[in-house]
């Protein structure tokens, strides 16, 4: 086999099409905008993990309707979303060599109960 297709081979092994999307399948209102009656402010870590190099699943979700009816709330204003790295963020697929990848979200919201 030539050298060409071994690296190609190797390229698209390492390469990944994994993501997160964040979603909100309720009736439950969220904006990115703010609103008047969203007083308290909350603050949400959430990591997601993938495996082989990022490639399952080929999907996560981050589903805010489900977040908002866990804790409670009506609705949320002044959304932000915001992807964080952390040490592990960097040591995890380096020590396992990609087996297992941590990716970490930050999700800042006003909340109206």
């Amino acid at each position: 086999m030539p050298k060409f297709l071994i690296i190609l081979f190797l390229v698209f092994s390492f390469v990944s099409c994994s993501r997160v999307s964040i979603v909100n399948n309720s009736k439950r209102p969220v904006t990115f905008n703010s609103r008047q009656g969203h007083a308290d402010k909350v603050d949400i870590l959430i990591n997601k993990n993938f495996y082989l190099w990022g490639k399952l699943p080929k999907e996560h979700y981050i589903d805010l309707g489900e977040i908002l009816k866990d804790k409670g709330q009506k609705s949320a204003s002044s959304l932000m979303v915001k992807k964080e790295n952390y040490i592990g963020s960097y040591i995890w697929p380096l020590v396992t060599f990609g087996f297992y990848i941590p990716k970490y979200y930050r999700i800042k919201y006003d909340a109206r109960y």
